[in-house]
This record gives C-alpha cells, sequence and structure tokens, in this order.
C-alpha cells in the first residue's frame, strides 16, 4: 500500500445506491463462524454499530489478540470498497504521524461478500457506557 498524503487525500465518494436493509435487520455475517479465512480465530462478538459488526479475534500470525470489524453490506459494494481502502489508507497515515494516539489498521480484506477491518484490540471500557457515565455527573 503506497501512503497517501493528508493534505491530497480526496477519496471517491461512497455511493449512496447500495441497498440499506432496515437497521438492526441486518445479518450478521459472521454470526456462527470460528474463523476468518485461515488468519482470525474468532472469540466473541462486542458489538455492532452503523459501520459494522465487531468481534474479538486471534491472529494465527501475530498470535496477538485483535479486533475484526465485518463492515455492513452497504459499505461492500465496489465502489465503496475503494473508498474504503483509501479512508483506511489516509488514517493509517495520520496514525503514523500521530505516534501513539491513533491505533493503525493492521489488515484490511475480503472474504467473499464481506469486507473487514482489522485492528489492535483495546480492553476497556465502551464508548456508551463512558457518554452514560459523563451524563450522570460520574467520572
Amino acid at each position: 500500500m503506497e501512503p497517501l498524503g493528508a493534505l491530497r487525500y480526496d477519496p471517491a465518494p461512497m455511493s449512496s445506491k447500495s441497498p440499506t436493509p432496515p437497521r438492526g435487520r441486518e445479518r450478521d455475517p459472521l454470526l456462527g463462524r470460528e474463523a476468518v479465512g485461515e488468519r482470525y480465530r474468532l472469540r466473541e462478538k462486542l458489538g455492532q454499530g452503523s459501520l459494522g459488526f465487531l468481534y474479538s479475534a486471534d491472529d494465527g500470525r501475530s498470535g496477538e489478540r485483535v479486533a475484526v470489524k465485518a463492515l455492513r453490506a452497504r459499505w461492500c459494494g465496489p465502489g465503496e470498497e475503494a473508498a474504503i481502502a483509501a479512508r483506511c489508507d489516509a488514517w493509517n497515515e495520520a496514525a503514523r504521524a500521530a505516534g501513539s494516539g491513533l491505533l493503525p489498521w493492521l489488515d484490511r480484506r475480503r472474504e467473499g461478500e464481506v469486507l473487514l477491518l482489522v485492528s489492535r484490540l483495546i480492553e476497556g471500557e465502551d464508548l456508551g457506557s463512558r457518554l452514560q457515565r459523563a451524563k450522570e455527573g460520574r467520572r
């Protein structure tokens, strides 16, 4: 992958014509699977959001625990794949420039009809819980 300069970043627009099932009704493409390819062994589902479904997994190559995000169908079409690739490349360049402040994407791959993004897994509180505590005035 050739890194993109932050100032030159101009990804292709994402298509608005992708099929979008009602929120919460889209089938999780990793549900019931034990592995993704030969490299990632799935451990548990951590959650889901507007971008996709998040799992913890073991990386068979490095031995590390990683986060695997299976993107929702609307982000997996040919036009969207190029745009996601450009955004991931730009994010990784920003992560390198920022030092340890941002997590880079370790892997990006297609498994059948599904696009997967892989990063290090950081254990800790999820954003929803953190925001709720802040709303309640707790630290």
